[in-house]
């Protein structure tokens, strides 16, 4: 009768335990809590600059850049980025969540990746800065929302040979 009982107990915890495992899974962004954030959305197009056709699969990286505090230099964040490819169209999207200021700079970096599919072309960096963004769709205490900037398009030197 004891074994029964101690048997019992044993799933019953074992049941709740299972429970909490699967509550802590989640697949959104996680922001330490009481750390303010918001979601920065950057889109585009990307073609070439003498045909002005568009070039898929360029490798576009976002990362945000920030400034040393007692010099001018920048320094970019390897822990905020955010990675991907220009579809067919050319146009990419892509956002980071991270630390809302009221300036905050990304660098997107384009690359040719794809060898001589479409071309070979040169890398080109693009500065983005977000200058006292609007965030839109908050929740009113830590999240400020989302901020999006459209940099229209970006022309890429095809590789002279």
């Amino acid at each position: 009768m004891k074994t029964k009982v101690v048997s019992f107990y044993v799933k019953v915890v074992s049941f709740l335990l299972m429970l909490l495992g699967f509550q802590s899974c989640n697949t959104e962004p996680r922001v330490e809590y009481g750390t303010p954030s918001a979601t920065f959305k950057v889109k585009g197009k990307v073609q070439d600059s003498d045909t002005k056709e568009p070039i898929k699969n360029v490798r576009a990286v976002l990362v945000r850049v920030q400034h040393h505090e007692n010099s001018n230099q920048k320094i970019e964040n390897i822990y905020e980025t955010d990675t991907v490819y220009t579809n067919n169209a050319g146009e990419f999207s892509t956002s980071v969540t991270s630390f809302p200021k009221s300036n905050v700079e990304f660098k997107i970096k384009f690359a040719d990746v794809d060898g001589v599919e479409n071309g070979e072309y040169e890398s080109k960096d693009v500065e983005v800065i977000f200058d006292n963004p609007e965030y839109q769709g908050g929740s009113g205490s830590w999240y400020k929302g989302e901020a999006a900037e459209n940099i229209g398009t970006i022309d890429l030197e095809p590789v002279k040979d």
